[in-house]
């Protein structure tokens, strides 16, 4: 979700200049410069207060939000393709969700994959957010502090625990980035308009 929201959200402020754009820009950059210590008590606390705490559904939508570094990656990314695509499309007869849709999505489907895999690999890191708001679903961090804290098979070491626990978080990473090194490292530029 923190992969297509930003995009829609990147796609309004890109393409249509308005004051309503300018303010959601400056929102972003306010939210990335200042500070922000010590949410996570009150997300908590708001999460409890409208019952979508231990949820997966709560956790989607706590996390469906544009704010971040992302969502300036997008707009510099739409902002690089040339208007003359979505225009020949409205001459065609497209309306602004085919043009996101069929236009500017393909044309930086590198970019929003790319950013798909830093996300995946953030969550995948990620273990005091799915214990906190999770706290009843077995999680990769429950199983792994299991693995750490628990001494009940004293034939392993504690450091032979952890090497195994740096095994299970490594190589589900260490295989995508086998898989698409060329694709994340690739061109994500295209052309095709003549001038």
């Amino acid at each position: 979700m923190q992969t297509v929201t930003p995009y829609v959200m990147a796609y309004l402020v890109a393409r249509f200049k308005s004051k309503f754009s300018s303010l959601i820009m400056s929102i972003v950059l306010i939210c990335m410069t200042i500070p922000v210590v010590d949410t996570l008590p009150s997300e908590l606390a708001m999460a409890h207060t409208l019952g979508i705490h231990d949820t997966f559904w709560g956790m989607f939508l706590m996390r469906a939000n544009f704010l971040g570094m992302y969502f300036l990656v997008y707009v510099a990314a739409i902002k690089a393709i040339s208007p003359a695509f979505a225009e020949s499309a409205k001459i065609d007869g497209a309306n602004n969700f085919q043009i996101l849709y069929r236009i500017y999505i393909p044309m930086n489907i590198n970019t929003m994959f790319t950013v798909y895999l830093i996300k995946f690999i953030e969550y995948w890191n990620e273990y005091q957010v799915p214990m906190l708001y999770l706290p009843s679903y077995p999680t990769l961090s429950l199983a792994l502090n299991q693995l750490l804290v628990n001494s009940n098979n004293q034939h392993m070491s504690y450091w032979v625990r952890k090497l195994a626990a740096c095994m299970i978080v490594f190589i589900p990473i260490f295989i995508l980035f086998v898989i698409f090194n060329k694709r994340i490292m690739g061109n994500v530029s295209m052309g095709g308009v003549k001038e």
